[in-house]
């Protein structure tokens, strides 16, 4: 139904100049930094993006994740902020459950975590209320501020 969603992934992505980027090749946009890193969304590979502010703030994005492997692990250590899956209690095939980004963000150690591409299966409140300090729920319309 979605063939374009199913080919070579790091080919799917363009930079403005249209040229695919390939893994760990940082980008730079104005005075901010991107750099690709591969994660396993189940079978298939996907991309998640550190972001490094001029003022030195990193900020990575992982929100189709079942597996972060060891290599990207590395560039993830102790950001400022980490937006990572969480779709479900449950164990799922493509996506990391609520435990699993938990446990990531545990091994990972950001000073702040959001969780993001949840499902019905968790309640807001319910779920905030379980989660470890520096860890919340993201929610629409999120604002992240570096100045």
């Amino acid at each position: 139904m979605f063939p374009w969603a199913f080919g070579n992934t790091s080919k799917n992505y363009v930079r403005a100049d249209q040229q695919p980027f390939s893994d760990f090749q940082t980008l730079t946009l104005g005075d901010l930094t991107i750099l690709p890193f591969p994660v396993q969304h189940g079978p298939s590979p996907t991309h998640g993006f550190k972001f490094t502010f001029p003022s030195g703030k990193t900020l990575a994005y992982t929100p189709d994740v079942k597996v972060i492997p060891p290599a990207s692990r590395a560039h993830l250590q102790n950001l400022d902020h980490l937006i990572i899956d969480a779709l479900r209690p449950v164990p799922h095939t493509t996506h990391m459950s609520t435990g699993e980004a938990l446990q990531a963000i545990a091994e990972l150690q950001p000073s702040q975590a959001y969780l993001t591409h949840l499902t019905h299966d968790l309640d807001f409140v319910d779920t905030s209320a379980t989660l470890p300090p520096n860890t919340q729920v993201a929610i629409d319309g999120l604002t992240i501020t570096y100045l």
